[in-house]
């Protein structure tokens, strides 16, 4: 179903039999793609979400984010950052450090 809605009419416009097809294809392909990477992966003892927050920080000057952009980054709740980066941590691939102008604040590196 798409969010748009014909003219003046609050009908919705569902999607057609070969747009619908479309759209279950890519959602299919997309999660055959995130579950082949996720699965080489495993073989470095690393899950996807794990090596898309490794990435992403290897990619920001100082090798540092805040938390709360990093969650958006790699499309993940604060909390399930948390978790995420608690697991990189034990391993000590990352750390943890205050943001210094926000006492609230909390920056992965």
């Amino acid at each position: 179903m798409t969010g748009s809605t014909t003219g003046s009419s609050d009908e919705v416009r569902w999607l057609t039999a070969t747009e619908q097809q479309a759209w279950r294809a890519y959602l299919r392909g997309q999660r055959l793609l995130e579950a082949a990477l996720d699965r080489d992966l495993q073989e470095f003892g690393v899950s996807l979400p794990e090596y898309e927050i490794i990435s992403m920080l290897s990619e920001q000057p100082g090798q540092r984010l805040r938390m709360s952009e990093l969650a958006g980054l790699v499309v993940q709740s604060r909390s399930r950052l948390t978790h995420t980066a608690t697991r990189l941590e034990r391993r000590g691939w990352v750390a943890r450090q205050p943001v210094p102008d926000d006492g609230r604040g909390s920056s992965c590196c």
